[in-house]
C-alpha cells in the first residue's frame, strides 16, 4: 500500500459522536447525514431482496460548493465457508438504519461471513461515514467472541480506487446494549430477536449454539463441543487419512445452512409487507428520526469522519469474527 495512505490508518477511526445521551449523540446522525449518500432515505428501498441493485443521485449544493451527481450499484455476498467461498447474497434495507445483508446470524445486519460492497460511478473523496447497531459486552448475551479479543462489535471498511486499496479502517461499537432495543420504540414493525437467526458462542477452547424452542413446548437449549478434542477411541478412524486444518471462521460460515431461530425472519418479514407503502415507510423513517431526538435509548450509531479525504470508487463492509459481528451501513459523506 502507498505510504501517504499508510499514515492515514492510525487517524481514521475519529468519531462524530461517542456518548449515548440522544442530544449530544444520536440526533447528530441526522444532521451529518442531511445531503450525503443516506442509505435511509427511500430512495434505497427498491435494493430490498435485491443481490445488488443501482440508484442515481444528486447531493445538492453544501457550503458553497456545487451539488454532485452519483451513481451507485450495490451489491451483497455471502460466505458460504467450506463449500467455496463468495456468492451473491440478498441486500436487506429498512429506513431506520439502512443497508445490511440477509442471513447469516443477524437477518437485517452485516456479519462475520457477510459483506456489503458500494461502487461509484465516478470517483469520489470520502469525507465519512455513518454505521448503527454497533455495541459492546454483547457476549453475555448472545456473541460469538474469542476469550482473548474485546467484546464488542467491529465493522472493517476497506477504500478502493481503480482497483487499488487506498485505505482499511476498522470502526468498533461505542455504548453498551441496551435492555430495550431502539428499534422497539418504531411500534410493531420490529420484534425482540425477530432478526436473529442462529447464535454461536465461541469461547476458552469450545463452542455453543444456542437453539430456541419456537413453539414455546421445551426451554432453550444449548449444545456444548470441546475445540480440537478427539475421542481416543475415535483415532484409529484417521490412520492413513490426510488430515487437512479447517479455519474456524470459515467452518463456521456454515452455520446458516442449519438456520435454528426461524423467528429471525420476522422483522424482514414485517418491512417486506410494507415495502410498496411510501408513506408507512416514510412514517417509520420519521418515527426513528423523533426518537433520536426525544429517547435515551441508544441506536448503536457510529460515525467515522476521514483524517484525509481519499479519493474512491468503492466501499466494502464487512466484519471479522468477534462478539455478535453484525452492524448496518447508515451512509458516507461526500465532499464536494
Amino acid at each position: 500500500m502507498d505510504t501517504k495512505f499508510k499514515g492515514l490508518m492510525s487517524l481514521v477511526a475519529i468519531c462524530f459522536a461517542t456518548a449515548s445521551a440522544a442530544l449530544d449523540s444520536d440526533a447528530i446522525i441526522d444532521e451529518q447525514m442531511a445531503g450525503e449518500v443516506d442509505f435511509r432515505d427511500l430512495a434505497f428501498a427498491g435494493c430490498a431482496g435485491k443481490t445488488e441493485c443501482s440508484v442515481s443521485l444528486t447531493l445538492p449544493e453544501k457550503s458553497g460548493e456545487a451539488s454532485v451527481d452519483l451513481s451507485l450499484i450495490i451489491s451483497a455476498e455471502h460466505n458460504t465457508g467450506i463449500l467455496g467461498g463468495w456468492f451473491p447474497a440478498e441486500i436487506y434495507w429498512d429506513p431506520v438504519d439502512g443497508f445490511g445483508v440477509m442471513g447469516g446470524g443477524q437477518n437485517d445486519e452485516i456479519d462475520f461471513n457477510e459483506r456489503l460492497t458500494i461502487q461509484l460511478d465516478t470517483p469520489a473523496r470520502l469525507g465519512g461515514m455513518w454505521m448503527s447497531d454497533m455495541f459492546i459486552y454483547e457476549h453475555i448475551n448472545y456473541g460469538a467472541s474469542y476469550s482473548v479479543q474485546d467484546d464488542l462489535e467491529a465493522a472493517d471498511i476497506r477504500g478502493f480506487l481503480a482497483g487499488e486499496q487506498v485505505f482499511e479502517t476498522r470502526v468498533t461499537g461505542r455504548i453498551t446494549l441496551p435492555d430495550d432495543p431502539f428499534n422497539s420504540l418504531m411500534g410493531d414493525i420490529f420484534m425482540e430477536s425477530g432478526d436473529l437467526l442462529n447464535r454461536a458462542l465461541i469461547d476458552e477452547g469450545s463452542i455453543s449454539i444456542l437453539i430456541r424452542d419456537e413453539d414455546g413446548l421445551f426451554s432453550d437449549r444449548i449444545i456444548r463441543a470441546v475445540i480440537g478434542e478427539v475421542d481416543p477411541a475415535k483415532t484409529d478412524i484417521f490412520d492413513g487419512v490426510q488430515v487437512v486444518e479447517i479455519d474456524l471462521e470459515t467452518l463456521l460460515g456454515d452455520a446458516e445452512f442449519a438456520p435454528l431461530l426461524a423467528g429471525g425472519n420476522i422483522n424482514a418479514a414485517h418491512i417486506e409487507q410494507i415495502m410498496g407503502d411510501q408513506v408507512r415507510l416514510a412514517s417509520l423513517q420519521g418515527a426513528a428520526e423523533r426518537q433520536r431526538l426525544i429517547s435515551d435509548v441508544p441506536n448503536g450509531e457510529v460515525g467515522v469522519a476521514m483524517a484525509q479525504t481519499p479519493e474512491v470508487d468503492t466501499l466494502v463492509f464487512s466484519a471479522e469474527l468477534q462478539t455478535s459481528n453484525d452492524y448496518s451501513v447508515v451512509g458516507f459523506l461526500v465532499e464536494r
